[in-house]
């Protein structure tokens, strides 16, 4: 390491080193001056690093929270979908019960098209019908 030659050197070397310091360390280096310096700008640096150090720590604790949020609407849309589950093969094949007299009906009403009578085709398609029909 090179030893700085003249002051505007050192103040260079300093500020640079200073500037690599965590925020916490930078605010340690500026109390000790401040101990024994009663300098203007190293009060005004020194709350501004203190003020800087009370954001992060505020911001950390809001990503905490909003974390800890997170997995809790995590959970709870876990458990909506525990709840709201729907075994779509136990319908699967419900008109072939013979006793299900709604089903077999839901079931056959679910293979026609919707009939509209606002449709200019619907009565096209139901001469079609009507045409297949005698011929089987």
């Amino acid at each position: 390491m090179k030893i700085p030659g003249n002051i505007a050197e050192l103040k260079a070397y300093v500020a640079e080193s200073f500037g690599k310091l965590g925020t916490e360390a930078q605010l340690e280096v500026l109390k000790l001056l401040h101990k024994y310096m009663q300098n203007e700008e190293i009060v005004k640096k020194e709350l501004e690093l203190e003020q800087k150090l009370l954001d992060e720590e505020k911001a950390t604790k809001i990503c905490a929270i909003d974390d800890e949020e997170a997995a809790i609407q995590e959970e709870i849309l876990e458990e909506i979908r525990r709840h709201n589950h729907i075994d779509v093969h136990m319908f699967k094949d419900a008109s072939s019960d013979p006793r299900d007299e709604d089903a077999k009906y839901v079931d056959k009403t679910m293979d026609k098209a919707i009939k509209d009578p606002n449709d200019p085709m619907a009565e096209y398609l139901d001469d079609l019908e009507e045409q297949e029909k005698p011929e089987s």
